[in-house]
């Protein structure tokens, strides 16, 4: 048994030899893997630039030297204009990575890694540009990714490449009408493809096509029926080098006019609406509204909306971020009793983000306050009363179009099982309604 025991403990020492042997990290450190190969980085003139929050600062035209060590990053910041773009392009012997954001934003630039590396940026709005240069891989490999680097930020003399020259200043552009945006070809700056967008302002609205030849015009139908507004532009990019961007000056969309209760797009800017009172709103292309209302537990409230054309409503209730209750058709009907005293969300929001006309236009919601004890009911069947499989019977209630609605749905119930459903019926009081053959008693 002894020498068993010994053979094994043999067995496993010459294991761990073995693997030193072949294992080229054995008897280093983690510090010293920066040396290996005999490679020694000393720290550059801009530490510690390891957070966006203390990025050092880099002027359009400069060039700064840095290194990177093991676990190492560096953050510089560059101001920069609005309607220009700008290069940052960084040089080094070993492979690392590049990415840009634009001011606070959390979306990035480039990424790419490589041993030079470029990164175009065409800022919406004079900002600052935060630029974070990283190792490529990690800390058990960085001896092959770590030394001295150059970074620079340049801006593009654009002159006339690219320049859009429609629309121009003036423009006014319809709804259904069709127009050619046309821009200065310029294959140096743009590429041989581009990607054209139209953005309201510095906000991007909608993608009018993408990897189109540049040929310096494109036919555009205006077939979305966007919100009327001044503030519109076109902007052309490059679709290779994401970032390298033209815009036009700000133009004029005749379409949908927003109602009165915008900007009402977010729950923190949801309007207010009483109950028991109409609301008239619109949705135009990507568009969508939210109204608030303080509910009483135990109170029931009816939510309706009513358009020519489908679309979404949804419930929610206080904090919650999942809906309680939902609808899709022209005429939305919700009922809610809330379990304790809160704010009611109501979020429309128009079908397949209103690109079609058929999905847009004005709508009225409506939410009220029901006296469950004077609730109009069904009036036939009453209470005793027998019906037939097979036989037509007429269903009748009390007409009550301000608790109910232009429209009800009528269930059938087994006990508290739900046997049948007839929705979206007009509330004229009564409906004809056909006992199937195949009901048992």
């Amino acid at each position: 048994m002894k020498s068993k025991i010994f053979y094994l403990v043999c067995v496993l020492l010459s294991f761990f030899t073995v693997c030193d042997f072949f294992n080229p990290f054995s008897g280093y450190k983690k510090d010293d893997f920066q040396n290996y190969k005999g490679q020694t980085v000393t720290a550059d003139d801009y530490e510690n630039d390891n957070a966006r929050t203390s990025a050092n600062l880099l002027k359009p035209g400069a060039s700064q030297s840095h290194t990177l060590s093991n676990s190492d990053s560096d953050w510089v910041k560059v101001p920069v204009k609005s309607d220009s773009i700008y290069l940052i392009s960084t040089t080094s012997s070993f492979l690392h990575t590049l990415k840009v954001f634009e001011g606070n934003s959390n979306t990035c630039y480039g990424g790419d890694s490589t041993y030079s590396n470029l990164v175009y940026v065409s800022p919406m709005k004079t900002e600052t540009l935060f630029v974070l240069v990283d190792q490529y891989s990690s800390i058990y490999s960085s001896y092959s990714y770590t030394g001295s680097y150059s970074i620079r930020a340049q801006s593009i003399a654009l002159a006339d490449s690219g320049r859009i020259t429609f629309p121009t200043t003036g423009s006014s552009l319809k709804i259904d009408s069709s127009c050619s945006i046309t821009w200065n070809e310029s294959a140096t700056l743009l590429s041989s493809d581009v990607n054209i967008y139209l953005y309201n302002d510095t906000v991007p609205v909608d993608t009018i096509t993408t990897y189109n030849s540049n040929i310096g015009s494109y036919s555009w139908t205006l077939s979305v029926p966007y919100p009327s507004g001044s503030k519109y532009r076109i902007v052309i990019e490059s679709y290779y080098s994401k970032g390298v961007m033209r815009r036009s000056v700000p133009f004029t969309i005749v379409g949908i006019d927003p109602d009165k209760y915008e900007i009402d797009n977010t729950r923190a800017k949801a309007s207010v609406i009483k109950a028991d009172s109409i609301q008239l709103h619109t949705l135009s292309a990507m568009d969508s509204d939210w109204v608030k209302m303080p509910v009483q537990a135990g109170c029931m409230y009816h939510v309706m909306t009513s358009a020519t054309f489908y679309h979404y409503a949804y419930i929610y209730e206080g904090t919650s971020s999942s809906y309680t209750n939902s609808t899709y058709m022209p005429y939305g009907s919700m009922f809610l009793t809330p379990a304790v005293n809160e704010t009611l969300f109501v979020f429309v929001n128009n079908y397949y983000n209103g690109q079609s006309s058929m999905y847009c236009g004005p709508y009225t919601i409506q939410i009220n306050k029901i006296d469950t004890a004077t609730l109009a009911g069904i009036t036939y069947p009453a209470a005793g009363d027998t019906l037939n499989a097979g036989s037509l019977y007429t269903v009748t209630w009390a007409l009550d179009t301000a608790d109910y609605g232009q429209y009800v749905d009528l269930d059938i119930y087994d006990s508290t099982t739900l046997v049948s459903s007839f929705s979206y019926l007009s509330d004229t009081g009564s409906y004809s309604l056909a006992i199937p053959s195949t009901y048992t008693t």
